[in-house]
């Protein structure tokens, strides 16, 4: 049976993180990971498969190229990744004469609500999950020449969609190692080195966590009542050491959702990469709360050199509205303890919430400053289709638009906002929020004169027009080599 695999082309001249639940593009190229996954999967557990493989964005293809390279191949049955904000461009290529999987990543979105709103016209679509369905499809696929009974699979009859069964699951401990060769790294690291430093070119992106404990009324990945599953840590150092060994890959991201819910696996990922002498560093994502002194001393061994946390707002007002309750003194003495550890904090915070204030803002601006924050991100309310928000909004009658890309774009309100009539609102908001952090920071004198003087023209680059001299005037790669020293750069 020969099989396409297909990585859709750029997006208006970006590429497309297709794989991340928050949804992103960037003038930078994503290493895949899903994609080598599957492929390594199918090579297992399937016999007399030749698959071919067609990645647009790492070629630079449009979608009539993917098009005219489908036809010279002449697959029995396509394979296609769309992403959910941006299924418009990347249907092109799932919608073809042959019989095509189409996965809209990332998994929790409900895709068959994306069949209904876009009407696609893909003849299958795995639905919630992807490896087992993908692989029990194929099978039936190559006994029988069609897929009708796969649990998981969404087939489209004429534009009526049918769901066969909820889909079965293939435990993440079950899985091969990525086949990361026939996704052509080493000429991913090439194209990443001609935009960004070495060091920052050769990073890459691990998913090694399926769901989440939690239920963040925003989240895609909010907690729905499926079980939280972990690759084992010697899967993981095992990646570690093949990436780091086989392409030079020093740095690493894991974009799992909390790397520390699970303490003793978190430990032992530590452990083992010192054990293994991986001279390696790596940021994680993490709700704390399990971090103290020899915790933290083990992470920065490791490599650790940043703990990325999403705490989205101090005022509980708008940690009810989305559902994200901390305790202020609790956080702070977490940030401290991997402060103290050399470990870098950043935080990411949410404006633009129902029930937002003035206050609440400096409310979030007064904490940043007082962790000493060494890097924060705002962004406005980013509501994930199939969150907990979004679910109540469409009962509601409150969403305004069914389109997700509008989601991603953040140009318009996507939903009826009872503190903000317009977007123009919410980014005045957000920009506030910004200044005053950088305010805050300019009056601790205890931190020193450099310290302050930096904060002065972070503060001064949120105007415009000084900011758009100070990138004229600097040459770029000069910009980047101070970006890249002061992101990673330990405490």
């Amino acid at each position: 049976m020969k099989i396409c695999m297909i990585i859709p082309p750029k997006h208006n001249d970006e590429y497309v993180r297709r794989e991340s639940k928050d949804a992103s593009y960037s003038q930078q190229p994503f290493m895949p990971y899903t994609q080598p996954l599957h492929y390594a999967l199918i090579k297992r557990d399937l016999d007399n498969v030749d698959i071919s493989i067609i990645d647009a964005q790492l070629d630079n293809l449009t979608n009539e190229d993917v098009l005219k390279k489908l036809d010279e191949i002449n697959p029995d049955i396509v394979i296609t990744y769309l992403a959910w904000h941006c299924i418009e461009n990347d249907r092109v290529v799932a919608e073809t004469k042959y019989p095509t999987i189409s996965m809209i990543v990332q998994q929790r979105v409900d895709q068959l609500e994306a069949c209904e709103i876009y009407k696609l016209k893909s003849k299958y679509i795995l639905y919630k999950e992807f490896e087992l369905p993908l692989i029990e499809a194929l099978k039936e696929f190559q006994a029988s020449g069609k897929v009708e009974k796969t649990g998981g699979v969404i087939i489209n009859e004429n534009g009526n969609y049918r769901l066969t069964a909820y889909p079965g699951i293939y435990h993440l401990k079950d899985l091969p190692l990525p086949d990361f060769e026939a996704f052509r790294f080493s000429e991913y690291i090439k194209l990443r080195e001609e935009i960004s430093p070495t060091l920052r070119a050769k990073t890459a992106h691990l998913s090694t966590m399926k769901n989440c404990p939690f239920s963040c009324s925003f989240c895609g990945s909010s907690n729905d009542g499926s079980k939280t599953e972990y690759q084992t840590p010697a899967q993981v150092i095992e990646q570690l050491k093949y990436l780091n060994e086989n392409y030079g890959i020093s740095l690493f991201i894991f974009s799992c959702n909390i790397f520390t819910t699970n303490k003793k696996r978190a430990k032992a990922i530590a452990q083992g990469i010192i054990d293994a002498n991986l001279k390696i560093k790596y940021s994680i994502n993490d709700r704390v709360g399990n971090w103290d002194e020899e915790f933290a001393k083990l992470m920065a061994r490791s490599g650790c050199y940043e703990v990325r946390c999403g705490v989205e707002a101090i005022d509980p007002i708008v940690q009810k509205v989305l559902s994200k309750p901390w305790d202020r003194d609790k956080l702070e003495e977490q940030f401290k303890i991997i402060h103290d550890a050399g470990i870098r904090v950043s935080t990411c915070f949410t404006t633009g919430v129902p029930g937002e204030t003035r206050k609440s803002l400096d409310m979030n601006a007064k904490f940043i400053s007082d962790v000493d924050a060494d890097g924060f991100t705002t962004s406005p309310l980013f509501i994930m289709p199939s969150s907990p928000l979004y679910n109540k909004l469409k009962a509601e009658n409150k969403l305004l638009t069914f389109e997700w890309h509008k989601y991603h774009e953040l140009k318009e309100l996507i939903y009826i906002n009872d503190t903000y009539n317009n977007m123009e609102e919410i980014l005045l908001a957000e920009l506030y929020m910004k200044r005053k952090v950088y305010k805050y920071n300019m009056m601790r004198f205890d931190r020193g004169l450099k310290y302050i003087f930096k904060n002065l023209m972070k503060y001064i680059a949120t105007f415009d027009v000084l900011k758009k001299i100070t990138v004229f005037l600097l040459p770029k790669k000069m910009a980047a080599s101070i970006k890249n020293i002061l992101y990673f750069k330990q405490r």
